[in-house]
């Protein structure tokens, strides 16, 4: 990628990590002037960009400033967004978190600016607990517990798909049938004339691959399906039933079997139960403290909301842009997860910098996602700074 610049203000190269051949670029400085030079490199490149900018909450408490008024906020935000919507590509997407402070003019500035027509989601994520000192200020009646934060998304094409994803739910107990394969055809049993709940659940969370569903109600399928389910039903025999797509489903008794294991979620080698996901991120929780290997206060962002950003909405070697980086975990999950990464702060925070955190990184540390992704550690970055 250092070859691609063609700006010269781009300054005082470091290479981080062995392969002299990693792309994923760390610039210090200011972001708007610094997207400004990515353009004739980068313009139309990137395919995701996620941020985490200043809330404009007034507090004291971050590291970097948050006590603009609104207006100044606003055409803070509007010079960026401008210039990072021409970097992002045309199947490309933007997801912006923010609390309440600023989100419902922040909607409105993206909708001016983009096309409301482009809006694709206003997710809303719980990223705290209803307990700590604001205790007080729930009795008191003044205010409550503040647990959520809200992501918006735009995309650059109305043709933008994002990867559909699963969360943890309960297990459900119509996934019961289990379904081998056979010389001549197939062997179904149902599992919970033999086991009881608890052991069903555990059993069929352990051994998925053959465990199946019966979704009897196929109304809305072509008459060529409904034929053959008319078919199957009259044999009570478990076929196979090519559709339109080339896509092989089984079929029992009039119904067709769903697979269990398309909804599995994998964490540190546990099985879980999933349901295909709303807007509302509950599952989530809070940042682990020191995740990372860095400390960064009231600002950090769970590793596990990135990967699950990062994984709707890019493939691997797909290139990520974060230009209010802060600790690092955009690139940091982006590294873990193959993609190429351009991160921008104009902070450095000590220990708690995102370089240090890239280290980290690199060195194999075992926090955040690294277990669910079996991270080894490997790979490298470019560290420049800008000089406007």
């Amino acid at each position: 990628m250092l070859q691609l610049f063609s700006d010269s203000r781009f300054k005082d190269w470091q290479k981080f990590g062995m392969d002299d051949n990693d792309p994923n670029l760390i610039l210090k400085g200011d972001n708007l002037p610094i997207m400004e030079a990515l353009l004739p490199d980068f313009e139309g490149k990137v395919k995701l960009i996620y941020i985490d900018p200043p809330y404009n909450t007034g507090s004291g408490a971050f590291w970097y400033h948050d006590r603009r008024t609104h207006e100044a906020w606003l055409e803070f935000m509007k010079e960026r967004l401008v210039v990072a919507w021409k970097l992002l590509s045309e199947n490309g997407s933007l997801f912006i978190q923010t609390d309440d402070a600023e989100n419902a003019y922040l909607k409105v500035l993206c909708d001016e600016l983009f096309g409301r027509e482009l809006f694709r989601e206003h997710i809303i994520l719980k990223s705290s607990t209803e307990s700590g000192v604001n205790a007080v200020n729930v009795k008191r009646g003044e205010r409550l517990f503040k647990v959520k934060e809200h992501i918006l998304l735009y995309a650059k094409s109305k043709s933008f798909r994002f990867k559909p994803f699963f969360t943890k739910a309960a297990f459900n107990f119509n996934y019961k049938y289990e379904v081998l394969p056979k010389d001549n055809g197939f062997e179904i049993k149902n599992l919970s004339k033999e086991l009881s709940k608890e052991q069903l659940e555990k059993y069929c969370l352990k051994n998925p691959k053959y465990i199946y569903s019966l979704e009897k109600n196929i109304k809305k399928a072509g008459e060529k399906f409904k034929a053959f389910a008319s078919l199957n039903k009259e044999k009570g025999i478990v076929e196979s039933f090519e559709n339109s797509f080339g896509r092989i489903n089984l079929m029992y008794d009039g119904g067709v079997l769903v697979p269990l294991n398309e909804r599995i979620i994998s964490e540190n080698g546990q099985n879980y139960f999933g349901i295909l996901s709303s807007d509302l991120w509950v599952d989530i929780g809070t940042t682990p403290a020191n995740e990372g290997g860095t400390r960064f206060p009231n600002g950090k962002k769970n590793e596990k909301l990135l990967k699950r950003i990062i994984e709707m909405a890019s493939e691997k070697g797909d290139l990520i842009l974060d230009f209010f980086l802060g600790s690092g975990s955009t690139a940091a999950v982006a590294h873990k997860l193959e993609r190429q990464y351009i991160g921008i702060e104009l902070q450095d925070y000590a220990e708690n910098d995102s370089i240090v955190r890239l280290q980290n990184v690199i060195s194999g540390e075992s926090s955040g996602i690294s277990k669910t992704v079996n991270w080894e550690g490997g790979g490298g970055f470019y560290l420049g700074k800008f000089e406007s």
